[in-house]
């Protein structure tokens, strides 16, 4: 199925069992279909408007069958396609669903609860139903945008970070960090990243004063290699160090590059770091952003500053 070229799909209708990571579209009574994304051996494979019996009660975590033609799906004017389980016409093959397991229950009846079985999710897992919680905003992952009236933050609950993906809501075009924020929605480990996903939304928010990012180089070193596999530190961090790789070159298109900088003897990754076009080797900089431990799909981890870092030369 990924080895499909463009709008290929495979000449066979297939099989496969995999547990729900997203419900993508809600179940349509008039058409008694689901939209739904599924993984499968690590890989994510959408199911384009499956019917079959039970799909109304299908919820992310359960573990469905799905059956059908899978295609390598492109929009005509998109360089990126999306595998999926969608109908083909030449074979009147429609996406069914042809069994489903519930997901087992979980605790979720406090914030500590639910933090608690966040933090077992394997990767691409998400909790079984929507949840809420409030904590405190310390900083902004991507700007508001007011095309899809959205921004992406992190925010601390109980000490644990998570970042607010693509997060609706009245008032979010005027977050600043120091907000206190109420969050609903579903709660994901999206490729080791805890995480509210896509459609997850603010529902209150009491506005605060930023404590500014911590600086002692130190204690920010130290707490950042403590750092289970897939946590954050609950704060924006501050550090100045030395390139001494250029990891992925400057882009134009979205004004960002990736390098690694060595500070007190050890090594961090500066994911996607901000501006950056004439940084080189050698040259030293002061990094400012979110830092966390991020796990690879091969299981490997780093400690790095996540995407959205800043900084200032000299």
């Amino acid at each position: 199925a990924f080895e499909l070229g463009r709008n290929e799909t495979t000449p066979y209708i297939a099989q496969l069992t995999g547990k729900v990571f997203t419900i993508d579209t809600a179940y349509d009574d008039q058409y008694g279909s689901i939209t739904v994304t599924i993984t499968v051996g690590g890989k994510k494979i959408k199911c384009y408007q499956m019917k079959g019996d039970g799909t109304d009660k299908v919820k992310v975590g359960d573990t469905i069958t799905v059956k059908g033609v899978i295609k390598n799906f492109y929009y005509e004017d998109s360089d990126k396609g999306t595998v999926e389980f969608a109908w083909h016409a030449e074979s009147a093959t429609e996406v069914t669903m042809i069994s489903r397991k519930a997901a087992d229950k979980v605790d979720l009846s406090t914030p500590a609860k639910i933090i608690a079985a966040a933090l077992k999710l394997e990767r691409d897992e998400a909790l079984p139903q929507e949840v809420t919680l409030t904590g405190k905003v310390v900083s902004i992952a991507e700007a508001y945008d007011a095309g899809f009236d959205n921004i992406s933050v992190f925010f601390t609950v109980n000490g644990t970070t998570l970042k607010c993906y693509r997060m609706t809501g009245t008032g979010v075009s005027s977050i600043k960090a120091g907000d206190t924020i109420t969050v609903k929605g579903t709660i994901m480990n999206y490729s080791g990243n805890l995480q509210f996903g896509q459609g997850c939304v603010m529902t209150k928010r009491t506005a605060g004063t930023a404590s500014g990012p911590e600086t002692d180089q130190a204690k920010i070193l130290s707490e950042a290699f403590a750092l289970d596999p897939g946590a954050m530190l609950p704060y924006q961090a501050r550090l100045t160090g030395k390139i001494v790789s250029v990891d992925t070159e400057y882009s134009s298109q979205y004004d960002n590059v990736t390098v690694t900088i060595e500070v007190g003897g050890k090594k961090l990754k500066c994911y996607r770091l901000k501006g950056g076009k004439d940084l080189g080797v050698g040259d030293t900089i002061t990094v400012t952003g979110i830092i966390k431990n991020y796990v690879h799909s091969s299981g490997d981890s780093e400690i790095e500053f996540d995407q959205g870092c800043t900084f200032t030369k000299g």
